[in-house]
C-alpha cells in the first residue's frame, strides 16, 4: 500500500520538490496550494511525469478552509502518514523597524504561524494514529541553532 503525504505550498519552489521527490520514491502525495490555477498546474506538470498526485486548495489563513481541508483528508485519505507545512510568506521583515506595519506583521504570523498550528491540530491525531510524521518547513530566522552559533544574527528589523 502507498504512504500517504499532504504538502502545503507545494505549487513551487521547496514544496514542489517535496511533492515531486516524494512522488518519485512512490508516495501519493496531496499538493496543497492556496491559489486554483498555479496548484492544478502543479499537479499537471507532476502527473506528467508518471507522479501519484491530486490537488487540494487550502488557504491557512482562513480556519474554515483548513477545517474543510482536515475533514476531506480524513475522510478520503484514512491512511495520511506525512503533513509537510511548506506553506509560508516572507513577510515585512525586510523593512526598518520603522517602517514596519502591525499589520503585515499580523498577517505574516497569521500564515507562517497560526495557519500551521491550526493545520497541526486538525490533522495530528490522524497523524498519531497512523503512526507519522509532522514537518515544519522553516527558515534561518527560527533557528535557535543559528541565533546561538552563527558569525552573525539575523535581524529582521535592519
Amino acid at each position: 500500500m502507498k504512504k500517504t503525504a499532504f504538502v502545503t505550498g507545494a505549487n513551487k519552489g521547496i514544496g514542489f520538490e517535496i511533492a515531486k521527490q516524494l512522488g518519485e520514491i512512490g508516495w501519493k502525495v496531496i499538493l496543497g496550494a492556496r491559489s486554483i490555477e498555479r496548484g492544478q498546474t502543479a499537479v499537471s506538470e507532476l502527473a506528467a511525469q508518471g507522479l501519484d498526485v491530486e490537488f487540494v486548495q487550502v488557504d491557512v489563513t482562513v480556519l474554515e478552509k483548513i477545517e474543510q481541508v482536515a475533514d476531506m483528508i480524513k475522510k478520503n485519505y484514512p491512511d495520511l502518514k506525512l503533513l509537510i507545512n511548506n506553506a509560508g510568506m516572507p513577510g515585512a521583515f525586510s523593512r526598518s523597524f520603522t517602517e514596519t506595519r502591525e499589520e503585515d506583521l499580523r498577517n505574516a504570523f497569521e500564515v507562517n504561524f497560526f495557519g500551521t498550528f491550526r493545520l497541526n491540530q486538525h490533522l495530528f491525531p490522524l497523524i498519531k494514529d497512523n503512526e507519522g510524521t509532522i514537518v515544519n518547513v522553516s527558515t534561518d530566522m527560527a533557528s535557535l541553532d543559528h541565533m546561538q552559533n552563527a558569525k552573525f544574527t539575523l535581524n529582521a528589523f535592519d
